[in-house]
Parts: structure tokens; sequence; C-alpha cells
């Protein structure tokens, strides 16, 4: 549901600096509302987004710039620390990448 709230609040606030999402990408905002980075982290494989639907994210030209992170053998959740799909090692990788990108800005 989270990527879903992303995309939306995005149509919503076209003037959005960058765009984040985590654990799923959601439905492809179009038009696409900005030309904001785009940053999303994912567990590989991920029971709720196929291979397909993150490699068309990754080849729609309008979803440009884009930055697909994935993390290989981890929960869909992988970033909830309260949860069994909790992974220490691949949530402070994909904290530290956002706070690149978040800086970045």
């Amino acid at each position: 549901m989270g990527g879903g709230v992303a995309g939306t609040l995005w149509l919503e606030r076209p003037e959005a600096r960058g765009v984040l999402f985590l654990s799923g990408p959601g439905p492809i905002p179009l038009p696409r509302p900005s030309e904001a980075p785009v940053q999303m982290h994912m567990a590989r494989p991920d029971p709720f987004d196929s291979e397909e639907f993150v490699a068309e994210w990754s080849a729609d030209p309008a979803a440009q710039p884009l930055a697909v992170f994935r993390y290989d053998g981890v929960g869909h959740n992988f970033l909830d620390a309260g949860g069994p799909d909790w992974n220490a090692e691949a949530a402070a990788l994909c904290e530290r990448r956002i706070l690149a990108f978040l800086d970045g800005l």
C-alpha cells in the first residue's frame, strides 16, 4: 500500500524535490508529475512486485531519473525492525542510500 500512497501524494504535490518508494513502487503515475529524482528500495524476490513490473518502471523514459536498489534474499518488510522480515544489514545499507539521496536534493 505504501507505494500507491507515495505515487498519489506525488501526483498531488508535483513540486516534490524527490520521491522515495520503499518495499515497492506502486503504479507508475502518468503523466509523470515532475522531473524529481526517484529512488526505489525493495526485496528481491518480492511477493508483491514482479521482476517484469520493476523492469517496466526502469525502462519507462518518463520515469527517469530513477535508481532502483534491490536487496537479495530479504523479506518484503525488511526495514521493519519489529517484524519477522527485519534484516539489519539490508536496512542499514538502505538507510545509508536514502540519506545520501536526501542529502543530494
